[in-house]
C-alpha cells in the first residue's frame, strides 16, 4: 500500500537500509562549514574575513549551503535517521517510503503499522509515522502520527489536542547531545501505539453516529465558518458574494465526496467529516514549481495539518 504523498518520495519497502537511502536519493552526508565573506571591492588587497557565530549546513556530495545554523547546531545525518528506522521495524512496523524536500533541506521517512477497520462498513485505515528532519537550521528531528483512509486517501494526524503543533509532533532540537536523545525518541514513538488505539476509539465512534441530510448540511456550514468565516446569508457588496460563491463551491465539493462515499462507509459523522479533510489534502489549489511539496508541508505541517486535526475535534463535539 502507498501513501497518498508517495508523489514526493521513492516507495522503498522490503529495502535494505544502504538500498532505501539509494534509492530516496539521500545517501549523501552534511557537514557544518565555516562562512567567509571578502572584504569590500574598494580595498586593493583581498582578504576573507570570518566569524565563529554562525556556520553553514552543506551537502558534502554538491556543497550546496542548506541552511545557516549556530555553534552549538548538531547535525543528524541521513543515515543516521534511517538507522532510527529501521531500529522501530518489526512484525507491526514497516518502511514505506522516503525521499527529499527542497534539495536535502528536509528529508523523511515514512513507516506503516498495521491496518485496522472503522465502522460496520470496514473502513481501512493505516496507521503511519512520518519521520523528519531538517538539514537547514529551522526543522527539529520529529516524529509525526498519522492515519491515512484507504478509501480515499486522506490523511489525519492523530494527536487531537486542539491542534498544536507540539502535541502533534515528538521533537528534538539540533542542540546538546543528541546522539544520545535520540534513544529517548524511540522510547517516545511507543506512544505511536497508544495514539493509534485512541485514534481508532474515537473514528469508531464518530463511523456509529448516523447522520441526515440535513444534520450534514448544518454540520458542514458550521465547518466551513470556523474556519474561514460565516456564510453571508444576506450579501451586501462584490465581495460578500464572491466569498458566498467561494463557500458554494467548497461545499459542492464536500457534498460530491460524501455523496460518493456513502455507499462505503455508510451514513455517519466519520464519512461527513472525512469529506472535508478529504478537500483539505487534495482538493485546495496550490501553486509554483514546488506545489507537490507545497502541499506534502502543508497537509502535515501547516494550516492544512492544523485544521485536519481542529476539523476533528470539532466533530467529535456533536457526539
Amino acid at each position: 500500500m502507498s501513501s497518498v504523498f508517495n508523489f514526493v518520495g521513492a516507495t522503498v519497502e522490503g529495502m535494505s537500509l544502504e538500498e532505501a537511502t539509494t534509492r530516496a536519493e539521500m545517501n549523501w552526508t552534511v557537514s557544518k562549514r565555516p562562512i567567509y565573506v571578502m572584504n569590500t571591492p574598494s580595498d586593493t588587497d583581498e582578504e576573507l574575513y570570518t566569524t565563529n557565530k554562525f556556520f553553514a549546513t552543506t551537502r558534502d556530495d554538491t556543497n550546496t549551503i542548506l541552511g545557516i545554523v549556530g555553534p552549538d547546531y548538531q547535525i543528524v545525518q541521513n543515515h543516521e535517521l534511517a538507522y532510527l528506522c529501521e531500529r522501530l521495524q518489526g512484525s507491526d512496523v514497516k518502511i514505506e517510503t522516503a525521499g527529499i524536500l527542497d534539495n536535502g533541506r528536509r528529508v523523511f521517512v515514512q513507516m506503516r503499522g498495521n491496518p485496522f477497520d472503522v465502522g460496520p462498513y470496514k473502513d481501512t485505515n493505516i496507521p503511519m509515522t512520518l519521520f523528519t528532519n531538517g538539514h537547514d537550521g529551522q526543522w527539529p528531528l520529529s516524529s509525526l502520527p498519522t492515519s491515512i483512509r484507504v478509501i480515499c486517501q486522506n490523511t489525519l494526524n492523530m494527536a487531537l489536542n486542539q491542534g498544536k503543533r507540539n502535541n502533534m509532533i515528538i521533537s528534538l532540537k539540533h542542540t546538546g547531545n543528541i546522539q544520545d536523545r535520540l534513544e529517548s525518541m524511540i522510547q517516545a514513538i511507543e506512544n505511536w501505539k497508544d495514539r493509534t488505539i485512541d485514534f481508532q476509539n474515537k473514528a469508531e465512534i464518530l463511523a456509529r453516529k448516523e447522520v441526515n441530510t440535513q444534520f450534514v448540511q448544518d454540520f458542514w456550514i458550521q465547518i466551513y465558518s470556523d474556519m474561514f468565516g460565516e456564510i453571508h446569508e444576506n450579501p451586501m457588496n462584490d465581495e460578500q458574494n464572491e466569498d458566498n460563491k467561494v463557500a458554494r463551491s467548497t461545499l459542492t465539493k464536500w457534498a460530491n465526496t460524501f455523496d460518493s462515499e456513502v455507499k462505503l462507509s455508510g451514513a455517519n459523522l466519520w464519512t461527513a467529516m472525512n469529506a472535508v479533510t478529504y478537500w483539505l489534502d487534495h482538493q485546495q489549489i496550490y501553486r509554483g514549481e514546488k506545489k507537490n511539496e507545497n502541499r506534502f508541508n502543508d497537509t502535515l505541517f501547516g494550516n492544512g495539518a492544523k485544521e485536519k486535526v481542529n476539523v476533528m475535534n470539532a466533530t467529535l463535539a456533536y457526539v
